[in-house]
């Protein structure tokens, strides 16, 4: 099972902010990512992008 369709990890804060704005709702930022990883396992949350911003 996937749980989400694409990780985008951009190098600079334009990119990252262009990619929330491409992908909307289904978009999520991750910094780390326990919390929303274990949300989108137990079906709490829901997200097809994730964006990594731990950089």
């Amino acid at each position: 099972m996937t749980l989400w369709r694409s990780y985008h990890t951009p190098v600079a804060l334009s990119e990252a902010l262009r990619l929330l704005a491409d992908h909307g709702p289904e978009a999520r930022i991750v910094a780390g990512g326990t919390d929303l990883i274990l949300e989108l396992e137990r079906g709490v949350r829901r997200a097809s992008r994730l964006v990594d911003i731990s950089r």
